[in-house]
């Protein structure tokens, strides 16, 4: 006999087709392996893309948001007597999937009825009444239906079910009475279980429940006739009137079982990925394979003519791409005004020979001069954010227009420069400290944790901002210090695009003065793109993020105190959660609590802060004008891989991590670059780094005693040492940077992944260790800049970003590896 097909469909927001295939793989295991010995059924189950295309013969499970008409959650049949259920989304819908997939397989009908003894509630306990005889209606799963005697296929929660053997007259030694063991005897109802039949004596449908663990068992009358019912089918008529059961479909994160899964799909998550890696790095060659720029050059130096006359502004040897991804094959790559790409296009061959010619968007940001057609802004000019500048090439060949602006760049050197000096007394050597640290991730929980940490501020909060612009956070600084708090504030003023954010940094500075009047110590930060700055210690940037409470406790992160980073939203919404994706940045973030490392962050955000104070005092005419020089205003790279925002597969709450742990303080220009790179060299299995980009540097421009090249370098010792290494960048990471990265020895091909929105700039090394930061891979990121970070040496605060980062890497991260 040809097996039952059994089809899962989502008309669920909530339920992805992923979801779907998860899911179904799990049933399919439940049905061949533990129900089929059991009741003799035999039937396979897929997932359905689209719902509103249902195979011929399939029998489909719907998983919907609203099940419409009187709760229907449960068994139907068409007019035409065909089976389909209807399953409601939510956290742990599977284990009504599968409960419904159970008694669909043992009676497709609804109406299956089997006589056995009787039964009663005495004093509170069940007990049979062999003189008697009731019709039980068959409903495998319903007595043990209680999320405590769900079990777990793959990390999918999936139902108990009773065995035939529990219509039996009375207990046998041996037998089994439920898949779990859980049901011990005949006609035995688990508590958060029920049992149903028809009574032939009064002629009327029944039902034993055990919902009120206080109460205990109970027997109840179910009102009407079965053949006044609107649901054509027993089982149907029997769910309509009784709508008390809990909802085992959406379970509350803290659930026993909704817990339980969560654990075990983690665990799973990561498990699955390291056997993928193992499987995907024994198909790559060691190292990139051999790739010699020489042809690639030869041919763009002897098409000088052509590539000039096509209208296109640079030409380059880069890396040819297939299918919006980088391969390890040469090309000539011609850059073009956006407007004019298919222009270019059209007037250059597809290759010079066996060389490739790849045409391109200019991601440079453009500037308007009288009189010249294309005028580029480039980061030497010092007028573009790092996140938008771009990289030169050996051999390139300028086709039209001004690598740079000079005028802006003399503007920009009118700044003085003020020489940073470190607070004297405070060591950054690693050493264990008693702490308590609260790891969270944006953006499901960046407000939630940063909100209390603001709200429980008593007297005082020391702050280093980079940008500083949600309305919700300038709210909660302002009325959490009330009228006694104190707040010491140094802030960046970078420039962006009007609109960008809800207000600027100077509305910021604006409400806090205003709320906070003399209690207020307020600095701009000594940064060479700061708008508001008079001179500068940091070249580009005061990149920090970090707010110090009562010299006791501090937060510290990747992102700013922008809603992108923070976003004002609920960690409960899954809705409102999974929209935050589309716009809102992944961070990771750490609240420590731990008055020893509290008072070194404060005493180099004060001593900043005295800095700039200073500076401000001194200034001249001339470095005022130089503050108001504009920089580039940022917009979205042109160059970007072209990819949809993807949905997160789940949302990850916070970890609390308490003890002895050895803790790393970083800060740049202070140390950085030496402990980065002796923890990347010490890597035996795993290197895993999100970040929001991974720039090179010219040999000429890479100073200090660590070089920016010797951490992209150490990377690429990794990948040719056979070591599991996987890094995710975002869209900042434009195809010029992939192939600088390249160039440097890095097989993006296959080791490199985007994801939208990453803001992140974190690292874990063998599951053991970890690096939260607010340091992006730039030259003057891990050099010069302000900014700070934590390595963190403990497998429990590892393991945990480590699951994020893998979700993150198959969920959200693409393009994957070509082979």
């Amino acid at each position: 006999m040809l097996p039952i097909r059994l089809g899962l469909a989502s008309r669920s927001s909530s339920v992805q087709l992923r979801d779907l295939v998860s899911v179904a793989a799990a049933i399919g295991v439940q049905i061949e392996r533990d129900l089929k010995p059991i009741w003799n059924v035999s039937a396979t189950i897929s997932a359905i893309s689209d719902p509103d295309a249902i195979p011929l013969g399939v029998w489909p499970v719907y998983v919907v948001d609203d099940t419409g008409f009187d709760g229907a959650e449960g068994l139907h049949l068409t007019d035409d007597k065909q089976p389909y259920a209807l399953v409601t989304g939510g956290r742990t819908w599977s284990l009504t999937a599968s409960h419904e997939c159970i008694e669909m397989l043992v009676d497709p009908s609804g109406n299956r009825l089997v006589s056995s003894a009787a039964v009663a509630v005495k004093g509170g306990v069940i007990i049979d009444l062999p003189d008697e005889k009731f019709e039980y209606l068959v409903e495998p799963a319903d007595p043990s239906e209680d999320q405590d005697n769900a079990y777990m296929i793959d990390g999918v929660v999936v139902s108990d079910f009773y065995t035939p053997r529990y219509y039996d007259p009375s207990v046998s030694s041996g037998a089994r009475y439920s898949f779990s063991g859980k049901i011990t005897a005949p006609r035995q109802v688990l508590p958060g279980g029920y049992l149903s039949w028809r009574n032939p004596v009064l002629g009327r449908m029944q039902q034993l429940n055990w919902l009120d663990q206080v109460a205990g068992p109970r027997i109840a009358n179910i009102p009407g006739r079965p053949s006044a019912r609107g649901r054509s089918t027993l089982r149907g008529f029997v769910d309509q009137h009784m709508k008390t059961y809990e909802r085992l479909s959406d379970l509350p994160p803290e659930a026993p079982t909704s817990t339980r899964q969560q654990s075990r799909s983690l665990w799973l998550a990561r498990a699955t990925a390291l056997r993928s890696s193992a499987f995907t790095m024994a198909r790559i060659p060691s190292g990139l394979a051999a790739a010699t720029p020489i042809a690639a050059q030869a041919a763009l130096d002897a098409n000088l003519d052509t590539l000039k006359a096509s209208g296109g502004t640079k030409a380059y040897v880069g890396w040819h791409f297939q299918n919006d991804w980088i391969t390890t094959r040469r090309a000539v790559i011609v850059l073009a005004p956006v407007s004019e790409v298919q222009v270019v296009r059209s007037r250059l061959p597809t290759s010079f020979g066996d060389v490739p010619v790849d045409v391109r968007p200019d991601p440079r940001p453009q500037l308007s001069a009288p009189g010249t057609a294309f005028l580029f802004a480039s980061a030497a000019s010092g007028t573009v954010r790092e996140e938008l500048a771009v990289p030169d090439f050996p051999g390139e060949v300028l086709l039209q227009g001004d690598a740079g602006s000079p005028g802006l760049l003399a503007a920009r050197r009118q700044k003085p420069i003020v020489q940073y000096t470190p607070p004297p007394g405070y060591s950054l050597e690693a050493r264990e400290y008693d702490v308590t640290l609260t790891l969270h991730i944006s953006p499901e929980q960046g407000w939630a944790e940063l909100g209390p940490f603001i709200r429980a501020t008593q007297s005082s909060l020391v702050i280093g901002m980079y940008e500083f612009t949600a309305p919700h956070i300038d709210r909660a600084v302002t009325e959490t210090l009330g009228s006694t708090g104190n707040l010491t504030l140094t802030l960046d003023s970078p420039g962006e695009q009007p609109g960008k954010r809800e207000q600027t940094v100077e509305d910021t500075e604006t409400d806090l003065e205003n709320g906070l009047q003399t209690r207020l110590q307020f600095a701009w930060a000594l940064s060479g793109l700061g708008k508001e700055s008079v001179a500068k210690a940091f070249p580009s940037a005061y990149h920090i993020k970090v707010a110090v409470r009562d010299s006791s406790a501090f937060w510290l992160s990747s992102g700013n105190f922008n809603s992108s980073n923070q976003p004002n939203l609920d960690p409960t919404d899954q809705k409102a959660l999974a929209q935050a994706f589309e716009r809102a940045d992944r961070d990771w973030h750490v609240i420590c609590e731990c008055p020893e490392l509290a008072t070194i962050f404060e005493a180099y955000l004060r001593n900043d802060y005295a800095e700039a104070a200073r500076a401000a005092q001194n200034a001249t005419a001339a470095a005022g004008l130089a503050a108001g020089t504009p920089s580039v205003a940022p917009q979205s790279p042109l160059d970007a891989i072209q990819m949809a925002v993807r949905s997160p597969k789940r949302f990850f709450p916070p970890k609390v991590v308490a003890g002895k742990i050895r803790i790393k303080p970083l800060l740049t220009p202070d140390d950085y670059r030496r402990p980065i790179l002796d923890l990347i060299k010490s890597t035996e299995n795993r290197f895993y780094m999100q970040t929001q980009y991974i720039h090179t540097i010219a040999a000429d421009d890479d100073t200090g005693d660590i070089k920016h090249m010797e951490l992209i370098t150490a990377v690429a010792d990794l990948i040719k040492r056979g070591i599991d290494v996987r890094l995710i960048t975002s869209e900042y990471q434009t195809r010029p940077w992939i192939e600088k990265l390249q160039d440097a020895g890095i097989d993006a091909a296959n080791f490199l992944r985007i994801q939208k929105n990453v803001h992140n700039k974190g690292m874990i090394v063998d599951s053991k260790t970890c690096v939260i930061s607010s340091q992006n891979w730039s030259g003057e990121g891990t050099g010069t800049n302000r900014d700070a970070g934590l390595i963190i040496y403990s497998a429990e605060a590892s393991r945990y970003f480590e699951e994020i980062f893998l979700h993150d890497w198959v969920n959200l991260a693409r393009p994957q590896s070509l082979l």
